[in-house]
């Protein structure tokens, strides 16, 4: 929040810390029209991180946006490489 303060960044309408699978982060909506529900999540494995940050625009409610975002952070797969 930092960073976006001194970027000149709108902090988010809401901040839920969230744990998907071996996910963690936290899902966060900025409040825009349409809905706009987005995620930060993290996934620390064999020396390797992995941060992705998905955002879900839709016209749709924002608990629709949320599980949008979320749905597509769960179809992620991670896999060691041998």
């Amino acid at each position: 929040l930092a960073a976006w303060d001194k970027a000149g960044v709108a902090r988010p309408s809401t901040w839920t810390p969230v744990t998907v699978d071996r996910w963690e982060g936290v899902l966060y909506d900025v409040g825009t029209t349409p809905a706009r529900a987005q995620v930060r999540a993290e996934w620390v494995e064999s020396g390797t991180w992995i941060d992705p940050h998905l955002s879900v625009s839709t016209p749709q409610a924002i608990d629709e946006a949320r599980a949008s975002v979320l749905e597509v952070l769960k179809a992620i797969r991670v896999r060691q490489s041998r």
